[in-house]
């Protein structure tokens, strides 16, 4: 119940009505404009409060998710983005956000989804996807990355395709995923590889290649014989 003047105490532990999480305590001194004010001392500041939008804290009061929504307790979305921005801050990983969801220009399919929360799921962290033809399965694998991206901070990609499929990567990436991926055969790769082992973990590329582009050629058959 909100409070009333009788109600205002000092030392009377409070929460604003419209921001459950919101706890203070109560200094007793009252201010009468237009509604009756309370200061009250919050975790970071003392402000008068509106009277009507504070009610007493009961710490006994079950606090469980489905009470707070049967007693229609709701907190503000600025709330919920602040308590976000702490967790990113702090280096932790949010484990039950689909980071994906909302950062793909893709119109949504809640079976393209499915492959991304098996990927989470996994253990060895490994994926086969077998959909039909025409299901979006590299919007699948777009995702996927994505949440990797995300999750576990990658920045090396490379799809290994058939060279009809090259171009249509290249596109999907770019168009869906703001993915700035390009060809690659096998010069190209080596290449990459090279500034990977000069420049360390920090270096990003995303390669579309074929089965044919990145086999060795002759003279590079002699130097991987031993491996073959």
């Amino acid at each position: 119940m909100p409070l009333t003047q009788i109600d205002i105490k000092t030392g009377l532990v409070v929460r604003h009505s419209h921001q459950p999480a919101r706890v203070g305590i109560l200094t007793g001194q009252i201010m009468s404009t237009v509604v009756l004010m309370a200061e009250v001392k919050w975790a970071n500041q003392t402000l008068f409060e509106a009277a009507a939008a504070l009610e007493p804290f009961n710490v006994e009061e079950d606090l469980s998710f489905e009470s707070l929504v049967r007693n229609r307790r709701y907190e503000r979305i600025e709330s919920l983005c602040s308590l976000m921005t702490h967790e990113k801050l702090s280096g932790s990983s949010l484990s039950n956000v689909i980071y994906s969801m909302r950062t793909a220009e893709i119109q949504f399919f809640a079976h393209q989804f499915v492959p991304v929360l098996k990927f989470v799921n996994s253990p060895l962290s490994r994926l086969l996807i077998a959909d039909e033809v025409g299901l979006g399965k590299t919007i699948e694998a777009g995702l996927i990355w994505t949440e990797c991206r995300a999750r576990y901070q990658a920045r090396r990609l490379l799809v290994i395709c058939p060279p009809s499929l090259v171009p249509k990567w290249i596109r999907e990436l770019q168009d869906r995923f703001a993915i700035e991926a390009e060809y690659a055969d096998a010069g190209t790769l080596q290449e990459k590889l090279k500034k990977f082992k000069q420049q360390g973990p920090s270096q990003s590329f995303a390669l579309v290649s074929s089965y044919d582009a990145l086999r060795p050629r002759k003279s590079e058959k002699k130097i991987l014989q031993p491996w073959l």
